[in-house]
């Protein structure tokens, strides 16, 4: 549930106490809530579920579309980063996206493939050397891919087209919390048996 969902209701049922008490009641105003955990998620995808055919190398290779929320009043800035830990290789990074504006509750889908944006966001280079999302495209079996979004409590010196080594370098010490959107994702010719049995995210 949202912040502003739950404030609703508890609004609504003050409101409602009143009328049904009267108005010599008094009602004691309620709880105030704790700020939300930071939110990623996807309205292609539920968190562990599959990630869409048209998101992936066997659709239109798009960017899904992200919507964040309770982020950090201390955050200035966010930074994304989608990998594949079950790549053969080791972890594959799909996309990167920093110095993205704080204020920003959303990335659209099939997002520019582009070195900066207007708002001042940035895209690094995955893990194939090229700019921008590349979509799952696992050779066999079924891999997870995994959305990292980082809270930022600045806005990185870091020049577009830096790769995860750099970006991570230079969060170090900026970053005020995390959150984590995981899909999964199999090719459709692929008649190798789902895997699903993995352990939590890696480090």
């Amino acid at each position: 549930m949202r912040r502003w969902q739950l404030d609703t209701i508890l609004v609504a049922v003050a409101a409602l106490s009143m009328a049904v008490m009267g108005p010599g009641t008094v009602v004691s105003a309620p709880a105030a809530t704790t700020p939300d955990q930071m939110e990623i998620f996807s309205p292609d995808f539920p968190h562990s579920g599959d990630i869409p055919t048209k998101c992936t190398c066997q659709g239109k290779n798009q960017s899904p579309v992200l919507e964040f929320s309770g982020v950090s009043e201390k955050a200035v800035t966010l930074a994304l980063v989608l990998e594949d830990p079950d790549a053969a290789a080791g972890t594959w990074v799909h996309w990167i996206v920093y110095n993205i504006p704080a204020r920003r509750e959303w990335i659209p889908g099939d997002f520019p493939i582009a070195l900066e944006i207007p708002d001042g966001t940035r895209q690094g280079a995955n893990s194939d050397r090229r700019i921008g999302y590349v979509g799952p495209c696992p050779p066999s079996g079924m891999h997870r891919y995994y959305f990292r979004l980082y809270a930022v409590d600045t806005i990185l010196d870091l020049p577009p087209g830096a790769n995860k080594d750099q970006l991570m370098r230079a969060l170090d010490s900026h970053i005020v919390e995390e959150a984590l959107l995981m899909g999964w994702s199999q090719m459709e010719d692929d008649d190798l048996p789902p895997r699903r049995g993995f352990p939590g995210p890696p480090k």
